[in-house]
């Protein structure tokens, strides 16, 4: 069993910052943790435990829990839970609470936490935990910035430049996310990167040493975390090899699961490639808004070649 995903984890986390009872035995602590995400009680009732995955966190609000007290077939509902092997249940607490339904999940080996605050941080909180405790994670060698909005991994091999692009992007008021290693864990269909210490705020660059961003550029100049949206990859120049010219056929970077658009940049003396990566981050923009430029290119010279052969064959 993988120690760093049981309750034990959870319980250690929320303790620091929420305000909660655990009832059960201390060895149900260590129930293993099988997802990232927060079961709701309502949707599992009203869905008829449809799609539950197995060793699951549940969340109950106030109202679903005197709901599922109150209903009669209860007994069915708990043995569903066995049968699912529920790891937790988080809920709401509220005065009158049905404690004689603690006592069958406990007996049914699931623990509870009984949790003194509002729905949305009790949901709140759960989520964050869960996600650092569940989520898949990996790390990656490469510089992580931030740039308009889009999170940007540049990767490349030792000594290319990576560190200096990043700097000039700095100077250029976009934000520094990791440098040398970065961390980045799957949530859903996202990513979401950052510096694995607690010292995102330092960069290296060949020549200079380690040089403290905040200290140079103020605080506005890192972020703990981005969500990853694109991977540049730095390359030596040569002309053997083939670079796309108009952009059409794109690449992509797989990380945990998830397709990445990729963008080969052949690296050569005098290029500004801080600029390259601003427009690269542009350009990404206004693909997810629809706005393909190079497809419009190659739309206009199709219907060029066809109005060509059209005027060929009237002669």
């Amino acid at each position: 069993m993988d120690k760093k995903r049981n309750v034990r984890k959870i319980f250690l986390k929320l303790e620091k910052n929420v305000d909660f009872k655990f009832y059960g035995d201390d060895k149900l602590l260590e129930k293993k943790i099988s997802s990232p995400k927060i079961e709701y009680l309502s949707s599992i009732l009203l869905n008829n435990f449809k799609d539950l995955p197995i060793n699951s966190v549940i969340f109950s609000d106030r109202e679903s829990f005197v709901y599922f007290s109150n209903k009669s077939k209860k007994e069915k509902i708990l043995e569903k839970f066995e049968e699912k092997n529920v790891s937790l249940f988080l809920i709401e607490k509220y005065p009158g609470l049905d404690t004689e339904i603690i006592k069958k999940l406990n007996n049914l080996k699931i623990p509870v936490f009984v949790i003194n605050e509002n729905k949305n941080r009790i949901i709140y909180s759960g989520i964050k935990v869960l996600e650092d405790i569940a989520g898949e994670k990996t790390k990656i060698s490469g510089v992580l910035v931030e740039v308009f909005e889009q999170g940007i991994l540049i990767i490349g091999e030792s000594g290319i430049g990576k560190s200096e692009c990043a700097l000039e992007l700095i100077r250029r008021n976009h934000r520094l996310v990791a440098d040398d290693i970065v961390k980045i864990k799957r949530i859903g269909s996202k990513l979401i990167g950052s510096s694995p210490s607690l010292a995102n705020n330092y960069l290296e660059i060949r020549g200079l040493g380690i040089i403290d961003i905040k200290d140079f550029f103020g605080l506005r100049a890192v972020a703990d975390e981005v969500n990853l949206n694109l991977v540049v990859n730095l390359v030596v120049f040569n002309k053997k090899k083939h670079f796309t010219r108009i952009g059409v056929d794109k690449e992509s970077y797989r990380i945990l699961g998830i397709n990445l658009p990729m963008y080969t940049i052949p690296m050569s003396p005098g290029k500004d490639i801080s600029t390259v990566v601003e427009v690269i981050s542009k350009n990404e923009y206004a693909n997810e808004k629809g706005i393909n430029t190079p497809m419009k290119i190659t739309k206009n010279l199709i219907e060029k070649i066809r109005n060509r052969i059209k005027e060929n064959e009237k002669k």
